[in-house]
């Protein structure tokens, strides 16, 4: 089932997932562990949503759906960060998003399309 969005929340989520896909590698750091944040100006579609004023490096290493990063989402509800958390999973954890890049510029923004429909 699928999750109900504004045109403008959707618009959010794109546009991080668009700018994700650009990257086409993934923001992770020296040893391989991702990054909302990483080397040479990299982020996850969530670094992306995260504003430079509210960017710290006590955020990496914690999920999405965590108090600490749910204050830098600034503006985001509840209903959109439990999205997010699902987006950086597919960057992160199961390693899919890179794999699937591979066949699909747009893989991260089909993956979004999975979630939710605008409504």
């Amino acid at each position: 089932m699928k999750t109900k969005v504004t045109e403008q929340e959707y618009k959010i989520l794109m546009d991080a997932a668009k700018k994700t896909d650009a990257q086409g590698v993934r923001s992770v750091d020296c040893e391989g562990l991702c990054q909302y944040r990483g080397p040479y100006g990299l982020k996850c579609s969530v670094g992306h949503m995260i504003p430079d004023e509210k960017y710290h490096n006590d955020l990496e290493g914690v999920s999405a759906s965590e108090d600490i990063v749910w204050d830098a989402l600034e503006g985001l509800n509840y209903k959109l960060v439990v999205i997010v958390d699902l987006c950086q999973q597919y960057h992160d954890y199961e390693h899919r998003w890179s794999e699937d890049l591979k066949n699909n510029p747009y893989a991260m923004q089909d993956y979004l399309d999975t979630l939710v429909e605008v409504g």
